[in-house]
């Protein structure tokens, strides 16, 4: 989950050479336009420019439930991120995690969530314990438009923290506060059709199936199908 083009070179001589021509005006050195960045989804309208969300709407942490707290993921979260994601069974379930996920690769998800979240674009939270305060998962709301009132649900446990239903509380959580603060009028989510246990999760949300995609994803050197569920406000 850009860089400007460079901008042109001008080539220099020597500084002899230089001494000589300084009687003729030197053009001044030619700049390359920076290139806009092509973004196909945008063009075609299918993405839209982030728009904030206005911040007397966006969630003040942490979100509590029964047993768990969501708050923002801290550099201390790091080395867990980094063995949780590194996990094969995380990968099985998570296809757009970098592989080998390094180290580097949780500094940079922690600091790229909570800039997001300062610029009220992705809710992304740690889901830790109530009880001692371990870390239990990452779960988020993303692809918030306000316009359309809509979002993503996302989220991944620890391999040592499943079998609780922690997930299914987290996403609870997360669905009364997209629904609630946020007044999105619908949440969607997608799952890789062989993982039940993560639709499962979804559907205890109140999400439902909308649509099975056939092969949609290309992972572990095979084609995977996927599901789409989602849920929409109450009346």
């Amino acid at each position: 989950m850009r860089a400007p083009a460079p901008s042109g070179h001008q080539p220099g001589g020597s500084l002899l050479g230089l001494a000589f021509a300084l009687p003729v005006p030197l053009p001044a050195p030619s700049r390359r336009p920076r290139e806009k960045e092509y973004h196909p989804a945008r063009q075609a309208g299918i993405v839209k420019p982030t728009v904030r969300f206005p911040a007397g709407r966006w969630p003040k942490l942490p979100i509590r439930s029964r047993r768990l707290v969501l708050r923002l993921p801290e550099k201390w979260d790091v080395i867990a991120i980094r063995k949780a994601a590194a996990h094969p069974s995380t990968r099985w379930g998570v296809h757009l995690l970098p592989r080998p996920y390094l180290r580097r690769h949780a500094v940079e998800f922690v600091n790229r969530k909570r800039r997001q979240f300062r610029n009220r674009e992705s809710l992304a939270l740690a889901v830790t314990s109530l009880n001692d305060g371990s870390f239990v998962g990452m779960i988020e709301l993303s692809h918030l438009s306000p316009s359309d009132r809509c979002g993503e649900l996302g989220y991944w446990i620890a391999p040592g923290q499943r079998g609780h239903g922690y997930a299914t509380e987290a996403a609870k959580a997360m669905v009364d506060v997209g629904f609630r603060l946020l007044r999105l009028h619908r949440i969607e989510a997608r799952a890789f059709a062989r993982n039940r246990a993560s639709i499962r999760v979804l559907e205890k949300a109140g999400l439902r199936h909308e649509g099975h995609f056939r092969e949609r994803v290309w992972f572990g050197h095979r084609w995977l199908d996927m599901v789409w569920l989602a849920r929409l406000a109450p009346k």
